[in-house]
């Protein structure tokens, strides 16, 4: 299916239409301010909605709009973003906006470090890149505060469950809690730490009972150390460290302007995708995260 970097762009354009007609069943709804509920469109969830939202914001801004070289291109791109983050903001997921905030501040600093390291023996010109990114980063998340703040009223479910994160006050953190500790409970116990209760056993350990949608703990480390032990923990473990330092190499080794926007943009896609899987979702639900790793590995072999 990726077997040029066009064909990898293509993907891109494909799932920047979806979040887009996904925004516009979100607005057909009808949208007001002070409204407290979650946002969703076309039936899905509002994670599924804030999610999607969150990956087209990252192959807008990573990719299209970095590297553009027309003013007009750019300015269009740069107006497809609000609508994105508003679509994030308004469908009152945390969890998808705090990860795309985290995202743009790690790969900020992954992009200083990597410009930090070859200084000496890289172009001025590829320096300069490097500071361009950093210095768009920053515009984008001063644009996005201001975006939160302006509209402030439309994203009260958002806004409120945010304070309530902050506050520990939420009426899910203690089940949450309770879930973490089963999960840690069950992988250090015999012989579950060998072997795991198996693929949706956790389900089982903490509830008591199978379900054909079972519980998880909201943790994909969490969940891959009680249902499949300590092998499975090393192998998620590996497969995400091997992905991150793939990645990271990737946009290190690319000096020409269209492969390092596009090895930035897997790279930041892997990690948005990672926090996300840290929060919420079982493995099945973060089956894009596996998809952005075997990315990265498509990406070094055409970029």
């Amino acid at each position: 299916l990726f077997k040029t970097a066009e064909s990898i762009k293509r993907f891109f354009v494909i799932f920047i239409l979806l979040a887009s007609s996904m925004l516009l069943d979100l607005f057909l709804q009808g949208i007001s301010p002070v409204d407290f509920y979650f946002r969703t469109a076309f039936g899905s969830d509002y994670l599924a909605l804030a999610r999607i939202q969150g990956i087209a914001f990252i192959f807008v801004f990573f990719y299209f709009l970095l590297s553009s070289k027309s003013l007009a291109v750019k300015l269009i791109n740069l107006a497809l973003i609000f609508p994105l983050l508003f679509g994030i903001y308004i469908s009152g997921g945390r969890a998808p906006a705090l990860a795309l905030s985290i995202t743009l501040v790690v790969t900020m600093v992954l992009v200083f470090l990597a410009s930090f390291g070859r200084q000496h023996r890289a172009s001025q010109a590829l320096v300069k890149r490097d500071f361009k990114i950093i210095g768009s980063i920053l515009i984008i998340i001063f644009l996005g505060i201001s975006l939160l703040a302006y509209f402030s009223d439309y994203f009260s479910t958002f806004i409120h469950r945010t304070i309530l994160l902050i506050e520990r006050s939420e009426e899910s953190s203690p089940e949450r809690v309770d879930m973490y500790t089963q999960a840690l409970r069950t992988f250090l116990s015999f012989p579950y730490f060998l072997s795991g209760t198996g693929i949706g056993g956790f389900t089982v350990s903490y509830a008591g009972f199978d379900d054909k949608r079972g519980i998880y703990p909201h943790n994909i480390f969490l969940e891959m150390a009680s249902e499949l032990g300590f092998l499975g923990l090393l192998a998620i473990f590996l497969l995400i460290f091997w992905s991150l330092k793939d990645g990271f190499s990737l946009f290190k080794r690319n000096q020409d302007s269209n492969s390092t926007y596009l090895s930035l943009t897997l790279l930041a896609l892997f990690i948005f995708l990672l926090l996300n899987s840290l929060v919420s979702g079982d493995i099945n639900d973060n089956r894009i995260l596996f998809a952005s790793m075997a990315l990265i590995q498509v990406g070094k072999k055409i970029l």
